[in-house]
């Protein structure tokens, strides 16, 4: 049985949030070079990337 790679953005956003959010911060850099090595837009690259200086990473942030 071959596994399909995740090719939507959002899909990918998901996977970097909840690395970074159970905070495995080398995974999720990891999938950020994947995500540039299959040539996804610029666009698409920069809004992962400015996840990682967000703090609110977490789903479960703690409310103000």
């Amino acid at each position: 049985m071959r596994i399909h790679p995740a090719f939507q953005p959002s899909t990918w956003e998901a996977m970097f949030r909840a690395e970074l959010g159970n905070g495995y911060r080398d995974k999720a850099v990891a999938l950020l070079a994947r995500l540039q090595e299959r040539q996804f837009p610029a666009a698409v690259c920069n809004r992962i990337r400015g996840i990682m200086i967000d703090d609110s990473v977490s789903p479960w942030a703690a409310s103000p």
